[in-house]
């Protein structure tokens, strides 16, 4: 089973829109998606029609959970949440 449970759009530091992604997703044949953009849940308010081959869990990383620090590589260190 195919399954990406940290993607970002274009609302965060990704480059697709809600919708683009779950195009995206579909044509790659996740089953399972969580948008993970940092500091906003507005993704899933914009994403116009749902696939219904793709389980969807609710996620965010929260910046604020560490201070909205980076490390050298650029990888944040906020903390991954999940609706489950």
């Amino acid at each position: 089973m195919n399954i990406d449970l940290h993607c970002h759009t274009n609302l965060s530091d990704g480059t697709l829109t809600p919708d683009q992604l779950l195009d995206l997703a579909v044509e790659r044949d996740i089953k399972m998606l969580s948008i993970t953009d940092h500091d906003t849940l507005d993704a899933y308010s914009e994403i116009t029609s749902f696939p219904p081959s793709i389980e969807i869990i609710t996620g965010i990383v929260d910046e604020a959970a560490e201070g909205h620090k980076y490390l050298e590589a650029g990888k944040s260190k906020g903390k991954v949440l999940y609706k489950i």
